[in-house]
């Protein structure tokens, strides 16, 4: 994930096959009574930048999205375990086998590839994860995490609930995350 600009939105994200692309990511707040099929004028609305270190997590065999059985975390009314939902170990005994809070980070935007040399030829998926407080807002605005593009495949993931999945380089994609996103002090993750 590479977001530039966020006007409204978190998201924690699961990216796969991103390579050598920037990620514009923009938090927009939009009239409700401008409801678009797409996020117009995005640069002039009034944004939040979630540009700089995210968080990352190598996930060489899909285990942060699928279970071992090979059944997709999404497929589950009530999930319980992969990356999009950031779990923390409770206790010692818990067998949690990431961390995003201590893991690498990478700069959004920007490609993988070029920011560390264990990944320039990697075409796996990798996890990013930022967190943010999404800003107050007027009674009927709405908000929006747009991003500039991600080369190739992107399933992007607000608090653990999944928004959508964008296909296709170098084009841009939004998505509401209007009453999701966390205000202040409660810190949202993309």
């Amino acid at each position: 994930m590479r977001p530039d600009h966020i006007r409204r939105a978190s998201l924690c994200s699961r990216s796969h096959l991103w390579t050598a692309v920037a990620v514009p990511a923009l938090l927009a707040l939009a009239a409700a009574a401008h409801a678009e099929p797409a996020l117009a004028n995005v640069h002039a609305r009034k944004s939040v930048s979630l540009n700089g270190k995210w968080n990352t997590i190598i996930d060489l065999y899909d285990v942060g999205y699928v279970d071992y059985r090979g059944v997709s975390q999404d497929a589950l009314a009530r999930p319980t375990r992969g990356f999009s939902l950031d779990r923390r170990q409770q206790d010692k005994s818990e067998l949690l086998e990431y961390n995003f809070d201590t893991s690498p980070t990478l700069t959004v935007p920007g490609d993988w590839n070029s920011q560390n040399d264990r990944l320039l030829y990697y075409e796996g998926t990798i996890w990013y994860r930022r967190r943010f407080d999404a800003p107050k807002s007027a009674p009927g605005n709405r908000l929006f995490v747009h991003f500039g593009a991600a080369n190739y495949e992107a399933d992007v993931y607000l608090n653990g609930r999944r928004l959508g999945r964008h296909v296709g380089g170098f084009t841009p994609f939004a998505y509401e995350i209007t009453g999701l996103a966390k205000e202040k002090g409660e810190h949202s993750r993309f």
